[in-house]
């Protein structure tokens, strides 16, 4: 048996290394400007700033600044309705390309600063005049004209006090880096906040700007609109003076065989996934009978198994009539949709059956059956129609639940071209839903269709790479991060970050050569890079490998 070890450097030993290797530079880290607000068309939101799904709108305002230097600020107008549970969720990125969905220009390290700065101003001339900053640092405190007659303040327990801030990588909502209220003392002039950065927070690099956001718990009870007013200018990160910390090797790690999904993106609600390449016939409607059931089964041969990971990581099959196609977050954005998804807990998993119908811009909420397996995710899930309306879903361990369909819902997945409805597309991935579940592939091992006209079956385990004539990866928010994984992969390493510049090396003797390892892609993963080793990699006369960074 080859035995592989990990040499890790740290403290004063890596230092001593790499100190040694030219052209290294370990220097303090500059302030940095994110958007400063000097300039913009007064009315129209200035460049690298926008709206996520928030119910809010933005304005470029040239008639306030908090330097009196003749520039601007950007104005927020965030709305309490019931019409959504998000009334401030805006972005805040380096112009002229960054926004929250796209990195077009930058990547910053925001483990390397100190805090994220900015001042704030409330609009009390605009917002409304029962919208108060005490109503917007604690909902609780809403007037009661606000509410039904029969609630309180207390409906709104659980929303977001003042404002938080995230961070933002251009692959979706990254963590939570802090949060301020709002100070009496805005309500007349300029409050300048700082939010510390914690540098051991995973996730927070490669960073391309910030989003302030506002939730309101149960918003469903606010009657009417109610509108509050503010100003935000001078966006920027405060520099360390201090060098980064070096990276440090991690534990290797056995890769598991067959199709990985792994979320190598910042956000932790990003979609990982692959999507059929078939435009039709995949959809049971018209085809499933007691005599020709139709069946979607797949089998899963690796999930996150930290118990940090559990209770939300998500393994799941989609299906929609997607006329926009390969779009990477359906399950919101269409405006039909089945979703499978499974979670593991602590003893058994659960696997449940959402869909939805007509409702673009929502998540399938509506839960129909789920089944209970006495165990990990491992093994085959099934869900089988034995008609338009009859459907069984069974757990690896033979449990199985039974529900009907929505005959009024049917017609909504059935193919129908004319109608804009081209085929039922499926989609097989994994969302992480916590930061434990990121760089961890659910893993699976085979995938079938049956009884449908355009039957299908993919054993993961035999396929070299992904089959491209079955499958497509171009909806997972990270491509990088869905590959398939043959018997050739020997480890996963990884590294921490930030790391930028940093090579890996291996030798099998301390004192003999080191051979740079450049087979393989390096996935920039959430806190940590990751790099896959073959077995031709490693050396084949000793059973002793060993791993170092180095920054040339």
């Amino acid at each position: 048996m080859k035995k592989s070890r990990i040499q890790k450097y740290h403290g004063l030993a890596l230092a001593a290394l790499l100190l040694g290797s030219a052209g290294l530079a370990l220097a303090q880290t500059q302030d940095t400007v994110v958007n400063s607000f000097d300039t913009g068309t007064p009315g129209v939101p200035p460049d690298s700033t926008g709206v996520t799904w928030a119910l809010s709108a933005l304005a470029y305002d040239n008639t306030v600044d908090v330097n009196g230097n003749g520039g601007g600020a950007l104005l927020i107008n965030a709305t309490w309705s019931s019409s959504s549970d998000t009334p401030c969720q805006d972005y805040i990125c380096f112009p002229p390309y960054d926004n929250w969905y796209w990195n077009g220009n930058t990547n910053v390290p925001l483990s390397q600063y100190v805090s994220v700065e900015f001042d704030i101003m409330w609009d009390t001339a605009d917002s409304d005049p029962d919208f108060t900053l005490g109503v917007w640092n604690d909902p609780t405190t809403v007037p009661a004209s606000w509410l039904p007659n029969w609630a309180t303040g207390s409906l709104l327990a659980g929303s977001i006090p003042g404002i938080e801030i995230e961070v933002t990588t251009g692959g979706g909502i990254g963590p939570t880096i802090g949060s301020t209220n709002f100070l009496p003392s805005s309500a007349t002039s300029w409050e300048h906040v700082s939010i510390p950065i914690n540098p051991s927070q995973p996730n927070i690099d490669g960073a391309c700007g910030i989003v302030l956001k506002k939730w309101i718990n149960n918003n469903w009870g606010i009657v009417g609109n109610h509108n509050a007013y503010f100003w935000v200018d001078n966006v920027w990160i405060k520099g360390s003076a201090a060098p980064p910390p070096p990276p440090t090797v991690q534990n290797l790690v056995k890769p598991i065989p067959g199709l990985n999904v792994m979320s190598c993106s910042p956000g932790i609600n990003d979609r990982q996934q692959v999507v059929s390449i078939s435009t039709n016939g995949l959809s049971w409607v018209g085809h499933a009978s007691v005599a020709n059931p139709v069946t979607y089964s797949f089998t899963i041969n690796g999930f996150p198994q930290d118990p940090a990971s559990q209770y939300s990581c998500e393994a799941y099959l989609m299906f929609s009539p997607n006329p926009a196609y390969m779009d990477n977050a359906l399950d919101w954005n269409e405006t039909n949709c089945v979703k499978v998804s499974l979670e593991q807990g602590a003893g058994t998993t659960l696997m449940n059956f959402f869909f939805k119908t007509n409702l673009p811009s929502g998540p399938t909420g509506t839960v129909l059956g789920s089944v209970t397996n006495s165990g990990t995710a491992l093994g085959t899930w099934t869900v089988t129609f034995t008609s338009d309306t009859n459907v069984t879903l069974t757990a690896p361990d033979n449990s199985q639940s039974s529900f009907i369909f929505p005959p009024e819902a049917v017609g909504q997945f059935a193919e129908n071209p004319s109608a804009g409805r081209p085929g039922c597309y499926l989609y097989l991935g994994m969302q992480p839903n916590n930061s434990a579940s990121q760089n961890k592939p659910v893993s699976y091992s085979h995938f079938a269709v049956t009884g449908a006209p355009s039957a299908l079956s993919d054993n993961f385990l035999a396929d070299p790479v992904l089959n491209t004539n079955m499958w497509a990866n171009s909806p997972a928010t990270g491509p990088q991060g869905v590959f398939v994984m043959t018997n050739s992969a020997a480890y996963w390493i990884s590294w921490t970050t930030p790391a930028s510049g940093y090579k890996l090396q291996n030798t099998s003797d301390l004192l003999g050569s080191w051979t740079m390892q450049t087979n393989n892609v390096i996935l920039n993963g959430p806190g940590a890079m990751l790099q896959l080793l073959t077995t031709n990699e490693l050396p084949v006369a000793t059973s002793t490998s060993f791993f170092r960074l180095i920054k040339p």
